[in-house]
């Protein structure tokens, strides 16, 4: 039996999510290739240097993230920074990182189904 690889439904490109009411964020998958990653116990570990990464990389947009000016903060690298290392944004980076690790579970997914 041929060994079956569908691309069909992948794509690096970024979908918009519902963080709440009021916000959005555009996130994308973070691919393997690029990850520094250990395995430890059969897992895979990420460090809190990995995750900022990772969280910087697939985060590419947002509405409705303000200051304390309320003017609309830019997305740029040294705001979300600022949010991954003082935790800020009330669960932000974690919805974000769940994002990813959901990206990854739906292709794994897709290829046992395979």
């Amino acid at each position: 039996m041929p060994l079956t690889i569908d691309f069909t439904d992948l794509s690096y490109d970024p979908k918009w999510y519902d963080l709440s009411e009021f916000v959005q964020l555009k996130i994308r998958p973070y691919p393997l290739s690029m990850a520094s990653i250990q395995i430890k116990d059969g897992d895979f570990v990420f460090s809190q240097a990995e995750q900022c990464k990772i969280f910087k990389h697939a985060l590419v947009g947002w509405a409705g993230v303000v200051g304390a000016d309320g003017l609309q903060l830019p997305c740029s690298d040294e705001v979300k920074q600022k949010i991954f290392d003082f935790g800020l944004g009330g669960g932000l980076v974690a919805f974000v990182m769940e994002k990813v690790r959901e990206f990854r579970e739906a292709l794994d997914k897709t290829e046992k189904n395979s």
